[in-house]
């Protein structure tokens, strides 16, 4: 018989159990069975993951992507400042105007669109009187129709004369007389010595020829035209009346 292996002891043949420590008698070639502290801590590991399904993919981009939409949609609202309901009112408190587009800027000229442009004028003294003359041979029977009859007078200048920071020749006479042709086609050019109702004998004037019975009647064209009193009153042409019987300036 062996010895107990726990204590030593010598038990009896067939004695199954130590009579000193009543440890179990066993032949010295068996195992010793392995028992498990029932108070030692239990020792995890942790489990591997498990692949994720195709289906489980798919449904996690979709919850992606509606998330990403409803976050869109409370931008939006809050961007424009109200949501809207179809058919129904909006608050007052909830309208946003709507930004108004910038003012188109639309350039003006002061000069008509619809007056031709004058004709040109020649760079000499000499050529510039000569069409003054003929311009004046070319009105005088239109100018004659007009004796003794009140019409609005537009300009008058002669050389040497200075207005409006311009220091008159006969190129800028005839410049003047064109410039005011292309706003009234009609106009018509005389020359003051002609006429005895002219206080100085050596000026062009340039007329309307619309005949009017007085002078305020002439000088109420003036005012429909807005232009200003020294550049427009009425005049009377004739052979025998002097300037202050044939005059009548605006004030």
């Amino acid at each position: 018989m062996t010895a107990c292996r726990e204590c030593g002891q010598v038990p009896g043949p067939g004695t199954q159990f130590c009579t000193r420590c009543g440890a179990v008698l066993r032949p010295p070639d068996a195992v010793s069975p392995q028992y498990s502290d029932p108070y030692a801590p239990a020792q995890y590991s942790p489990a591997a993951p498990a692949a994720p399904s195709r289906q489980g993919v798919l449904a996690a981009v979709a919850a992606g992507v509606a998330a990403l939409a409803v976050v869109g949609l409370f931008a939006m609202f809050a961007l424009f400042g109200k949501t809207t309901t179809p058919g129904g009112p909006v608050a007052a408190d909830e309208y946003v105007p709507p930004v108004a587009a910038p003012p188109e800027v639309t350039e003006y000229t002061t000069q008509d669109p619809t007056t031709p442009s004058p004709q040109p004028v020649p760079a000499d003294p000499a050529t510039a009187l000569d069409e003054l003359n003929l311009q004046v041979e070319a009105d005088r029977a239109s100018v004659e129709a007009l004796v003794d009859r009140w019409v609005p007078q537009l300009s008058a200048k002669r050389p040497g004369l200075v207005a409006n920071g311009i220091t008159y020749d006969y190129e800028e006479i005839l410049r003047d007389f064109r410039a005011t042709q292309a706003r009234y086609p009609d106009a018509l050019l005389l020359y003051s010595g002609d006429y005895s109702s002219f206080k100085y004998g050596d000026f062009w004037i340039t007329v309307m020829p619309l005949p009017h019975a007085d002078g305020a009647a002439a000088n109420s064209w003036c005012d429909g035209q807005g232009i200003v009193p020294d550049d427009c009153y009425a005049k009377m042409i004739s052979h025998t009346v002097d300037y202050d019987g044939a005059t009548v300036l605006r004030k």
